[in-house]
């Protein structure tokens, strides 16, 4: 059995409140990025676990483990008109190759869109019947 392996970052977008939002997420295996030069102002995400967007913590204080989904928690902080992009790539041992990308606004409004999407893309069966998909 293989390991799985990821990687995940977030574009560049403004909160309401960096303190609030840092407070936020410090449970959530991610560094908070400030922007620089074009970015000044907005401030990104880079996951630092092994398998990409974490989506729990072991909370010592509660003895429990406690669930959230990073989106969500963005979401919450966005400033009204701004999009955070989630994007993550991973593999297990180059048998399975995976990505995919969220986009969501202030509004918790979503938008995800997969790799595989390929294999059911209208412009893509076009091409001919004979599709496999990219594993073994």
């Amino acid at each position: 059995m293989a390991n799985y392996y990821g990687y995940a970052r977030s574009n560049y977008f403004r909160v309401r409140n960096v303190a609030k939002f840092k407070a936020a997420v410090k449970n959530c295996d991610v560094r908070v990025e400030p922007g620089r030069d074009r970015d000044k102002g907005k401030v990104a995400l880079l996951a630092t676990g092994e398998s990409g967007w974490s989506s729990s913590y072991w909370d010592d204080r509660k003895q429990d483990d406690i669930e959230f989904e990073i989106t969500g928690i963005v979401a919450a902080h966005l400033k009204p008109g701004e999009v955070a992009v989630f994007v993550s790539v991973g593999w297990e041992d180059m048998q399975y190759l995976a990505g995919y990308a969220v986009a969501v606004n202030s509004k918790n409004e979503r938008v995800q869109v997969s790799l595989d999407d390929i294999y059911r893309h209208p412009r893509v069966l076009a091409l001919g019947p004979n599709i496999t998909k990219a594993e073994y």
